[in-house]
């Protein structure tokens, strides 16, 4: 890891990426017909050199997304293999509740014919 994927690097990276789109933006400001055709090679290599550059950020970014993401793996399967456990002794409660519940009710429908 290269220090990129804490959330200072990653918003970092995420500034860095925003303020080459607001480059982008500008220069696709500019009316490439009004422009001489060396200006014209010049503009079209700066908007692909910014759109290469956004690319690699986002690229950047996506990775330190997902480093964290699997970093946090373990926990997320420990947290999901507890709630499958703990969905698991809900059930067994609640099949316990219903035998309780059945047994009560054999119970005073057996008492109501005594009575």
């Amino acid at each position: 890891m290269d220090g990129r994927t804490t959330g200072d690097g990653v918003m970092s990276d995420f500034l860095t990426a925003t303020t080459l789109m607001d480059i982008r933006e500008r220069l696709m400001l500019v009316e490439p017909h009004s422009l001489t055709v060396d200006q014209h090679i010049k503009w079209s290599k700066q908007v692909s050199l910014v759109s290469l550059a956004i690319t690699a950020m986002e690229n950047v970014i996506l990775t330190g997304i997902s480093e964290k993401y699997v970093q946090g793996l373990p926990k997320i399967n420990q947290a999901a293999a507890k709630l499958e456990r703990d969905l698991h002794r809900l059930k067994v409660g609640n099949d316990a509740i219903a035998a309780v519940n059945l047994a009560l009710g054999t119970i005073f429908r057996i008492a109501t014919l005594i009575a």
